[in-house]
């Protein structure tokens, strides 16, 4: 059996010392000793994760032990306090193990401990460290059973760090939830209206956000490196969003009618465009009856948007000051108004779009069961397949005439589809960079570059082990020096922890290029 012992170098080991700490089995034939400074930390119950499984530590793996200078005798059985106890003997400044209790059972040192390994570890380095990567070892010979797994150090990690009274935790957690579900019960009662409202939907992830800043730093007592991310993204989120609304005050002092101009000219380009498609357009040979009905239909859709726009003018003025002020929040909430904005003004689009869609969808399924019908089949719903059916001369003409019907309306119908659907696409593109842009800039890991760029402990994620008193034949104990060392620069970019958003779904095309084929519904993500 193999016994890792970590001891922290606030530890005076050349003087009489009396010490604490936790004995963990991390594989079947490894265990780990661990001794803390009990100044800094004090026993509380929790969970660590070793090979063997999650381990709940409690009273049963606490140690005990004391280090002996200058020839002092160890403690008998009888004075131990716990089920494990470890005795550290230092003797010409060598350091060796003279007696090792596991599970209130002495183990002879001789036949059953195959090697014991000591490490010192810097605790303030590791109590401030939260990113544990990867183990260098590279300098150790292989016959030393060091275990190159980081498990062992997140373990170390876990048992130095403070954990503070339930009691008073949960009284915080339950003060500070109940106040933020408050205001998430509100926001969702008005997302009922406002379901695809990118800014509600912002506003209800930015309280989440809160929610958990907070209970960090008060779980905590610090403000962790998820945390200070998040919180210099925002304040670089909110200096941003100042100056753009500087810039349009200074340059569009009267935004509210330029966006009506706007509207107005989307709406002129669209009857415009209309009209040519109501004629021949690029040359197509359409059906005049068919493509007249469409083009008035689609028409008139676009004069009632305008009308309504007409009649809620004022109504709609007031809503875009109050929108562009809220943009004083941040850059991310100025994109959410934009994207929201965008939607409002392209709502007669999709209401084409729809149209469009539904009758493509109607008349491509219609002209594949018609094509069935020609084949002597039919689809059954029941089974989900395709049978044989049989069709007297009367069903073979009704659908003979269908058919054709629907074949040579398609064209007409196709050209509508394309154009509008090509505008939904347009507009899903745009929404997805606005949304990819709120995710982005709420990411940035400034926090960490800074602590890269101070070479702070915290970020100190690599962990490299030296040899201090290697093992003789005479003796299986090796002495270990631990060191934490910066990650690099690329790998903060890449994996920085921050408090994230609300997962925005991603355009699928995969699943978007059999939904255009289908004449299905694109849904905004």
């Amino acid at each position: 059996m193999d016994f890792n012992i970590f001891l922290p170098d606030t530890l005076n080991i050349y003087k009489n010392n009396r010490i604490n700490g936790f004995a963990v089995q991390i594989t079947d034939s490894l265990w780990g000793i661990f001794i803390i400074d009990d100044k800094l930390c004090r026993f509380q119950q929790r969970y660590v994760n070793s090979d063997i499984g999650y381990v709940e530590i409690t009273e049963k793996h606490v140690l005990n032990g004391n280090i002996i200078a200058d020839g002092a005798k160890s403690l008998s059985i009888s004075d131990v306090r716990n089920n494990n106890y470890v005795s550290i003997q230092i003797e010409n400044r060598k350091i060796f193990v003279s007696q090792l209790i596991i599970n209130s059972k002495q183990l002879n040192l001789e036949t059953e401990v195959r090697q014991n390994i000591f490490l010192f570890y810097n605790h303030k380095e590791f109590l401030k460290s939260e990113d544990l990567l990867t183990l260098e070892a590279k300098e150790i010979d292989r016959s030393i059973n060091v275990k190159s797994n980081i498990n062992q150090f997140l373990i170390l990690k876990n048992l130095i760090s403070p954990n503070f009274a339930d009691s008073d935790k949960d009284k915080f957690d339950r003060k500070i939830n109940t106040t933020t579900n408050s205001c998430l019960i509100i926001f969702n009662m008005v997302m009922y209206f406002t379901n695809h409202s990118k800014l509600f939907l912002h506003i209800i992830n930015m309280t989440k956000c809160v929610n958990a800043i907070g209970l960090s730093i008060w779980r905590k007592r610090k403000i962790s490196v998820e945390t200070g991310n998040f919180l210099l993204a925002f304040m670089l989120d909110l200096i941003f969003g100042i100056v753009i609304l500087h810039w349009i005050n200074q340059h569009l002092p009267d935004l509210e009618n330029n966006f009506f101009i706007i509207v107005e000219d989307i709406i002129s380009y669209l009857k415009t465009l209309l009209s040519w498609l109501m004629g021949s357009p690029a040359g197509f040979k359409l059906n005049r009856t068919f493509n007249n009905m469409l083009g008035k239909f689609f028409l008139s859709n676009i004069d009632l948007w305008w009308k309504f726009l007409e009649i809620s003018r004022d109504v709609l003025k007031f809503s875009l000051q109050t929108f562009k002020y809220m943009g004083t929040f941040g850059i991310t909430f100025q994109a959410a108004i934009l994207a929201d904005l965008l939607s409002f003004a392209s709502l007669h689009i999709y209401c084409i779009y729809i149209y469009a869609a539904r009758l493509y969808n109607v008349q491509i399924s219609g002209i594949i069961a018609l094509w069935r019908l020609f084949l002597g089949k039919k689809y059954n719903p029941l089974r989900g397949g395709v049978d044989t059916c049989h069709y007297n001369h009367h069903q073979l003409f009704i659908g003979t005439l269908g058919f054709t019907m629907m074949l040579f309306l398609l064209p007409t119908t196709i050209m509508y589809y394309v154009v509008f659907t090509t505008f939904r696409v347009i507009i899903i593109i745009l929404t997805e960079i606005l949304m990819k842009t709120q995710v982005n800039i709420l990411s940035l890991p400034i926090y960490s570059m800074i602590l890269w760029i101070l070479r702070s402990t915290k970020i100190s994620g690599n962990v490299h082990i030296t040899v201090i008193q290697d093992m003789t034949v005479k003796s299986n104990f090796v002495v270990l020096l631990v060191q934490l060392k910066t990650v690099s620069l690329s790998h903060i970019l890449k994996s920085s922890k921050t408090i994230q958003l609300q997962p925005q779904k991603n355009i699928k095309w995969g699943e978007i290029v059999p939904k255009l084929w289908r004449g299905s519904l694109l849904y905004s993500v």
